[in-house]
């Protein structure tokens, strides 16, 4: 892990917990925190742990696409890559989640991999339609004018919406057309220096997952399930809001998360910072709720989101007796070692 992303990070997350304390009435804020509903804590709480279940049965299903892959594995895959996300920046636990399963199933880590950016490319989408329609439908879907600042953070989230989900599948599209031409000429005879047989292997592996998950029954499957589990995402945000005492119109959920992700996949430790601005932003800008029951119910939802991987993953550790850094480690060398697996399975071609 390098140092400057870490100071970055540090600094980003810095920014923006400056922007969600802004304005707030400090006083205020204690008394919300102080007097809870705990019912809803607890089942905002339960709800957290329990969407790392729907998670790992969402992963399995493009798991199952490409290997005999154990529910097992892709749970506490999941989990396992999702708590070092929290804990350390650079998203390492993408990588980790995909040798975890590479590993256990000895499977090749390119398909692994594959899985893991089709599984992202489908959030930024159905958040791309998601925010597509509140803008068209801003009238009716949001409380209160679009003035200045709405329609501000509307152009730049088009921006961004247009530019990271049309690079997903550019860069799928490359790497599938790439991958299917090593496949076609693989010849081990040629004197290919190690770094582009790993490349080339890489790529084969890598675009023959993309045409085994890309058939129509699994992608409808896959979409279905998605809308089910962003729905079950949602159902929690009003359970961290209920906490508070008071509560959102269920139109607002789908905004809400959409904000959410925007801010949570910035490059901050955990999320912290870009987690609570954009869910205090969403409430607070385009629904009116108050700024400091805002910021209440935002602090809760992160714990209830950033909480349950991180126990689970200490909790692999304790049981494995395995350190974070030499997690971390063993990611890396394990990747490594997957590559020169995959050279071995060309030479034998």
């Amino acid at each position: 892990m390098k140092k400057h992303s870490l100071i970055v990070g540090i600094g980003l997350a810095a920014i923006l917990l400056g922007l969600f304390v802004w304005q707030l009435d400090w006083h205020e804020l204690q008394q919300i925190l102080q007097h809870p509903a705990f019912g809803y804590l607890v089942l905002g709480l339960l709800h957290g742990f329990s969407v790392y279940i729907f998670r790992g049965i969402r992963w399995l299903i493009l798991l199952r696409a490409i290997g005999d892959v154990s529910f097992h594995s892709s749970f506490w895959a999941d989990n396992v890559g999702f708590g070092i996300n929290v804990l350390l920046p650079g998203r390492m636990g993408e990588v980790a989640r995909a040798v975890f399963v590479a590993r256990r199933h000895t499977l090749p880590i390119s398909k692994i991999l594959a899985t893991v950016v089709l599984e992202r490319l489908s959030d930024l989408i159905f958040s791309a339609v998601v925010f597509f329609i509140y803008v068209g439908f801003s009238g009716r879907l949001f409380v209160g004018p679009i003035g200045a600042p709405q329609r501000a953070i509307f152009g730049a989230m088009l921006k961004g919406t247009v530019v990271i989900v049309g690079g997903f599948i550019l860069a799928i599209g490359i790497l599938s057309v790439l991958g299917r031409r090593a496949r076609d000429h693989v010849d081990t005879r040629l004197p290919f220096p190690g770094i582009l047989r790993r490349i080339q292997q890489f790529l084969s592996n890598f675009a023959s997952a993309v045409r085994t998950m890309g058939r129509a029954r699994l992608v409808a499957l896959y979409g279905v399930v998605t809308v089910l589990f962003w729905a079950y995402v949602m159902l929690g945000y009003q359970l961290h809001v209920r906490a508070f005492r008071f509560a959102v119109p269920w139109r607002s959920l789908p905004w809400v998360n959409v904000l959410v992700m925007m801010g949570a996949a910035l490059p901050t430790p955990g999320g912290v910072g870009g987690y609570h601005w954009s869910f205090r932003l969403a409430l607070n800008l385009f629904y009116g709720i108050d700024k400091d029951m805002a910021a209440a119910a935002a602090i809760w939802s992160h714990i209830c989101a950033m909480m349950p991987p991180v126990v689970l993953t200490v909790y692999y550790m304790v049981r494995h007796h395995v350190h974070l850094s030499e997690l971390v480690n063993r990611t890396s060398a394990e990747s490594e070692s997957d590559e020169r697996m995959e050279i071995h399975e060309v030479s034998k071609m």
